[in-house]
């Protein structure tokens, strides 16, 4: 749905509602309500698969074929989306950092371990 003009950049507004079934029409000035998320299509898809899995990482690792560090790493990449802050974030950001370094090949595990239990 779109919030904002494509042209203008203008605050998109809803001035009728229809219903499918009896045709009944609701005219007004009515706002968009914020129920878009603002993540991209690799997140989106995460979100199902981790909902379809029930929050299992397991099945998630199962369904996306990837590794434990991808799915933590997607998990945080959608909190940090989502604005989804708890205590010590800056070491979750941290960890997170870590895993995506990880995953990416671009550290060892040993390394890893050593960043992780500092």
């Amino acid at each position: 749905m779109l919030e904002k003009c494509p042209i203008c950049g203008g605050k998109i507004i809803i001035k009728e509602y229809q219903c499918e079934d009896c045709d009944v029409k609701i005219s007004g000035k009515f706002e968009v309500e914020d129920f878009t998320l603002p993540l991209n299509e690799e997140l989106m898809e995460f979100i199902k698969v981790f909902i379809y899995a029930e929050g299992n990482i397991k099945k998630v690792e199962g369904i996306l074929n990837c590794s434990y560090p991808k799915v933590k790493s997607l998990l945080n990449k959608t909190k940090e989306q989502l604005n989804i802050n708890y205590k010590n974030e800056e070491n979750k950001k941290k960890k997170n950092e870590i895993l995506e370094k990880l995953n990416n090949g671009e550290i060892s595990f040993d390394e890893a371990m050593k960043y992780l239990n500092k």
